[in-house]
């Protein structure tokens, strides 16, 4: 009984989708990212290497991976099942695409799948729950200037609605301490409150950050670092 033609490998599927080094077929390739953990590991890794590399080479490439066809959403709702030998490289293809486009609702998408990830059982979930933190912060970490931010979020009232996500401080205080992220907010204050606190942030070792406003309307934030016996306020 002869058997059929052999299906190409993963880095053949790839070449199918270029012409002359471009990308002509960003939705096939979006296909093919998110199957390559059927593909034997070395096909996986070598489509994924040459991947990055065409991507790097190329702002068409970056600009046809993080448009319409979906690529940086897709791959972030599901990065967790991928096995850990190939998530590297797909959050480098993340960053690079994240880098040319990266929309709120790929930013709530990150966030929802941190709250996942720290929900489920065992080291896995926090691991690629860190993993999408520190992509996040990797991707608005370019600034244009010290005074303006890369990349800016309207996650409050709207067309998208309330959202609140409860993230990992474990994870989030050291990456807040590198200047990750910027915290800007309206409130309405109920008149009989003597202090609200707008945001606190601690880990199990009590460091952290809280803001805190005052009924005289001064605002109060503190910093603290048990380790290192340092307290701050502003």
């Amino acid at each position: 009984m002869e058997s059929g033609p052999a299906s190409p490998n993963a880095v053949s599927q790839l070449a199918q989708c270029l012409i002359h080094g471009r990308i002509s077929k960003p939705d096939s390739i979006l296909r093919l990212v998110l199957r390559l953990d059927t593909f034997p590991e070395h096909e996986a890794l070598a489509a994924l290497a040459r991947l990055i590399e065409i991507v790097s080479a190329s702002p068409h490439n970056r600009h046809a991976i993080a448009g319409r066809a979906g690529l940086v959403n897709a791959l972030i709702l599901n990065l967790s099942r991928f096995p850990d030998n190939l998530r590297p490289p797909l959050l480098k293809i993340l960053l690079l695409a994240g880098r040319q486009r990266f929309t709120v609702h790929d930013t709530r998408a990150v966030l929802a799948q941190v709250q996942r990830a720290e929900s489920a059982d065992g080291g896995e979930g926090a691991a690629c729950s860190l993993e999408l933190l520190q992509l996040l912060c990797d991707v608005v970490s370019v600034s244009p200037s010290a005074r303006v931010p890369s990349a800016f979020w309207d996650m409050g009232a709207g067309v998208l609605g309330m959202t609140g996500f409860d993230l990992p401080p474990e994870n989030l205080v050291p990456l807040a301490a590198r200047g990750a992220f910027t915290v800007a907010l309206w409130v309405h204050l109920d008149p009989l409150s003597s202090l609200t606190t707008l945001f606190s942030l601690f880990d199990a070792n009590g460091s952290g950050l809280q803001l805190q406003l005052h009924r005289v309307g001064a605002s109060h934030c503190s910093h603290r670092d048990p380790a290192h016996q340092h307290a701050a306020a502003c």
